[in-house]
């Protein structure tokens, strides 16, 4: 069995009204670039992976973790009719 995990965009209400800031706000451009440094929705995703790796070897069930087919992330995406909001 093979589990492609996605994540979807980030639009929070927060995120709109800093992007909305961002040109004449020095606080919002700073945290928009500590966002981009820490990735927040890359990590939860991580974690939500790593622990369902957990739960599944709980149950006796071998896993690993391959980032290597992110090389094919378009073919997979198009295979999988991943919509555009969505990131493999």
């Amino acid at each position: 069995m093979c589990i492609a995990v996605l994540m979807g965009k980030y639009s929070g209400l927060s995120e709109k009204l800093i992007r909305l800031r961002e040109a004449t706000d020095p606080v919002a451009r700073e945290i928009l670039s500590n966002r981009e440094i820490a990735k927040t929705p890359l990590q939860s995703t991580a974690a939500a992976a790593t622990y369902l790796c957990l739960f599944l070897h709980y149950f006796g069930i071998g896993t690993t973790w391959m980032v290597g087919p992110i090389q094919a992330k378009r073919e997979i995406e198009q295979l999988l009719n991943v919509p555009p909001e969505w990131i493999l």
